[in-house]
């Protein structure tokens, strides 16, 4: 039986390691911008003296996956908020408040 004043250590377990989890995420987003910048992110150059434009489909290509992949990742990052707060009331930590914005509107989760 547990006391009432001690928390829940395997929740606080959890709640470490999921907080551990969102923080690897986040930091994990910085992976795929920089891929774009050694692309040289420039999607055409436009000459003055002999007009060309010249596109660069990797970028594109690039854009679009990184698109994916941050979707992904914000995706995780979402639930795994979700399940630590889930673990936070046994573990005595605060919740996280998981703010979702869409088209300049603001929700809370």
């Amino acid at each position: 039986m547990k006391e009432n004043n001690k928390p829940d250590y395997e929740a606080l377990g959890r709640c470490v390691f999921l907080n551990n989890e969102i923080h690897a995420r986040i930091a994990s987003l910085r992976e795929p911008v920089s891929h774009l910048h050694e692309l040289g992110f420039t999607p055409h150059y436009l000459d003055s003296n002999k007009p060309k434009l010249s596109i660069n489909q990797k970028v594109i290509d690039a854009v679009e996956e990184l698109a994916r992949e941050t979707r992904d990742i914000y995706s995780e990052i979402y639930h795994l908020a979700r399940e630590y707060n889930k673990w936070a009331a046994l573990a005595r930590q605060e919740s996280i408040t998981i703010k979702v914005y869409s088209d300049s509107s603001e929700q809370d989760k």
